[in-house]
């Protein structure tokens, strides 16, 4: 066999081995899309670049410095913030009648009455519900008689208080105890008749009367001067 002949004959083999792997790499080559090419940057539109931490300002120094009072100069407050003056503002209570030469009080500490005071005189002081009485308790206790269901008196010569029931069914008690006849009454008694509860001040004792001649004496020294 001449060399041309072995040749062709190679050449046919290596066909026939390469034929079957042709589809094969037919499948595999597919084309690449082809890619967007990306927009240079604009040198004009880029943001500025923001500043180092470095360049960050640092928070000042705290110095070490006492605190300091602060001082309130007086009379420059403003006006808003003055006190209300308690002289102009109106009355809380009527006025009241005034008594001369007073010997004492009778002040109702419990019951319907309660904070409501009487002045006392020298001689007698007849005490009941009733107008006609020196002293009336008319608050809605009716176990007060209407005319005199007790009297004080005071007694000018011997500088005392006395007190005495008016005769009713209704029992006045002194100090929690019944009257039974006439007690010396003294300041800070209490006397007890229904449910009312009063307390006596006395102005008036041995130490000190609206009739004595020490009295009388400062009385006159007073106006000489």
């Amino acid at each position: 066999m001449s060399l041309f002949a072995r040749l062709f004959r190679k050449e046919k083999e290596i066909e026939s081995k390469i034929e079957p792997l042709i589809p094969l790499v037919q499948q595999e080559a597919v084309p690449e899309e082809p890619q967007a090419e990306e927009p240079a940057e604009d040198f004009w539109n880029m943001d500025p670049e923001e500043p180092a931490a470095a360049e960050e300002a640092a928070p000042a120094p705290v110095r070490n410095r006492r605190r300091r009072n602060a001082t309130r100069i007086l009379g420059f407050e403003g006006i808003e913030e003055e006190a209300a003056d308690p002289f102009d503002q109106a009355p809380s209570t009527v006025s009241q009648a005034t008594m001369q030469f007073p010997t004492g009080w009778l002040t109702v500490i419990e019951g319907e009455g309660r904070g409501h005071s009487f002045c006392l005189t020298a001689g007698l002081n007849q005490i009941g519900r009733g107008d006609e009485n020196s002293i009336q308790l008319n608050f809605g206790d009716t176990a007060i008689s209407r005319k005199n269901h007790f009297s004080l008196v005071y007694d000018d010569d011997a500088k005392k208080f006395i007190l005495g029931h008016g005769g009713k069914s209704n029992i006045v008690r002194l100090n929690d105890r019944p009257v039974i006849s006439n007690e010396e009454i003294f300041d800070g008694d209490k006397v007890k008749v229904g449910s009312t509860i009063l307390v006596i001040k006395t102005l008036c004792d041995e130490n000190f009367d609206w009739n004595s001649e020490d009295n009388d004496k400062g009385q006159e020294d007073v106006a000489i001067a």
